[in-house]
């Protein structure tokens, strides 16, 4: 599910961008370079926080997190806000290592490869699938 929101939301973030707030192609260019830079800045400390608290309790904050950022995108009308929602929903899917972390932790070091192997290809089945499946139903309630 995690790919699966990571693709509907990156693109529904910069679709709002440009579709409500009317954002320009370099805009846009901006938001990434800034937000890659916010990144690569803030992710290192991202995982030494997910080694201070653990795994499970990083999880649980991203997923909170996530609720308001989602609630967030529902309600915006500012432009500022969108791109700090953009931005925050980026800096909560670098808590997603947290689950691959984990995942190393309980493995058997000797069904790691298989195991991770099928679970990130699961991952990206889903990432491509849900949205497709999503972009159906909303083309069907259309009509």
């Amino acid at each position: 599910m995690g790919g699966a929101r990571r693709q509907i939301f990156v693109v529904f973030a910069a679709f709002l961008m440009v579709e409500k707030f009317e954002f320009s192609v370099g805009e846009i260019s901006l938001l990434l370079l800034a937000n890659a830079a916010i990144n690569v800045v803030l992710a290192p400390k991202i995982g030494r926080l997910i080694h201070k608290f653990g795994e499970r309790n990083s999880l649980i904050f991203e997923y909170i997190g996530l609720v308001f950022i989602f609630i967030g995108y529902a309600v915006v009308e500012s432009s500022t806000f969108a791109v700090f929602l953009y931005i925050a929903d980026h800096l909560f899917f670098s808590i997603a290592i947290a689950l691959k972390t984990y995942f190393q932790k309980i493995a058997d070091p000797a069904d790691f490869a298989s195991s991770a192997g099928v679970s990130f290809s699961i991952n990206h089945i889903a990432a491509v699938f849900i949205p497709v499946v999503f972009g159906l139903f909303g083309s069907i309630r259309r009509l």
